[in-house]
């Protein structure tokens, strides 16, 4: 994606500093905002059929999760704005640091059972609102949690929907319920399957259920 270039000015105003990270969908920028000279991330979606759909659910999300979480300590990442640059759809976002799983990777030893508390009640925290809202995740795995400051957040919420829909192949088996690798439609009862997959993979340093494929990640549930 060309607007990758270092030191491009996005939408007259963003600076691009470094590549964090990019998927099938998005590339995501970590940039300067010489509006309020802050660090952003920015996340700049491919010009592909069927994508517009897809962000303009993810905005519709954010945003009445940035309205409802008014005090912003539900713990899930802050849409600062949304616009359009060069035929691109963006969405500015707080900029994040680690995501579990390179904290996992990296760490030397499993975190401090007080440390899983504080993770733990922190996830149950955005879930709750998520809940409450009628909004499943439909993603939640560690790449999907990141450190920010002293606390974690849930991001991407591309997969996201209201209510009940069919889930695609996207969500890594090793943190979908049974019922998401059977095809059944996604819901907030998955998405805390999820948390619990992550949350004994914190505590143990193990993923829970290494599954290779869907028959095989069933069999290591059912032998549990």
């Amino acid at each position: 994606m060309s607007l990758t270039v270092l030191h491009e000015h996005i939408n007259f105003r963003y600076e691009v500093l470094k590549k964090l990270g990019s998927g099938s969908n998005a590339v995501v920028l970590k940039c300067m905002d010489h509006t309020t000279m802050e660090l952003v991330a920015i996340k700049i979606f491919r010009n592909a059929r069927g994508i517009k759909a897809n962000v303009q659910k993810e905005v519709e999300i954010l945003k009445r999760l940035r309205e409802k979480d008014f005090n912003n300590d539900h713990n899930i990442i802050r849409l600062r704005e949304t616009f359009s640059f060069r035929g691109h759809h963006c969405i500015c976002l707080e900029l994040a640091g680690l995501d579990l799983r390179k904290v996992m990777k990296t760490a030397e030893t499993v975190p401090t059972m007080q440390s899983v508390r504080l993770y733990a009640r922190a996830l149950l925290k955005c879930l709750s609102l998520l809940r409450k809202e009628g909004i499943s995740h439909g993603d939640l795995k560690p790449e999907n949690i990141v450190l920010i400051q002293n606390t974690i957040k849930t991001i991407n919420f591309g997969q996201s929907c209201y209510g009940e829909r069919a889930l695609s192949d996207i969500q890594r088996i090793w943190y979908s319920a049974p019922e998401a690798i059977l095809g059944l439609k996604s819901s907030g009862p998955m998405d805390m399957w999820s948390l619990g997959c992550i949350v004994a993979e914190l505590y143990s340093g193990e993923i829970l259920f290494p599954g290779h494929h869907n028959a095989h990640q069933l069999a290591l549930i059912m032998e549990d």
